[in-house]
């Protein structure tokens, strides 16, 4: 247990940016897809506006937590020699989570409504 809470974790700052500009994309895409779709009864019926929602809402959520990670300082990784972000394994826990969730979800949106997103 103790090694799992000393082991540090970085992330490079080129990495995080664009991280934080897919998600921004993925977020207006799938704003614009429930705003097409909002009134659509089949949307419903088919379950794409509950994914799309789903979608919406984790993409948010990791997109806060990539901001806060943003807005920490960075600090000198000495394996990579270069200024990283250093994060706790919460944050770390927190990404693996969120990002298995909107895989999941855009295997979902692919697979039952035909809506790619990050699969190509």
């Amino acid at each position: 247990m103790s090694t799992y809470l000393s082991k540090k974790y970085w992330v490079d700052p080129t990495l995080l940016d664009d991280q934080i500009s897919g998600l921004v994309k993925d977020k207006r895409i799938v704003k614009q897809l429930i705003k097409d779709n909002a009134s659509l009864e089949t949307a419903w019926d088919s379950n794409l506006m509950v994914t799309l929602c789903d979608y919406h809402c984790y993409t948010y959520q990791i997109l806060q937590l990539f901001m806060d990670i943003h807005k920490s300082p960075r600090k000198h990784n000495p394996d990579s020699k270069k200024e990283e972000y250093l994060i706790t394994p919460e944050q770390r826990e927190d990404i693996i989570s969120q990002s298995n969730l909107l895989k999941f979800l855009d295997l979902e949106l692919y697979t039952r409504h035909g809506v790619s997103l990050t699969l190509h």
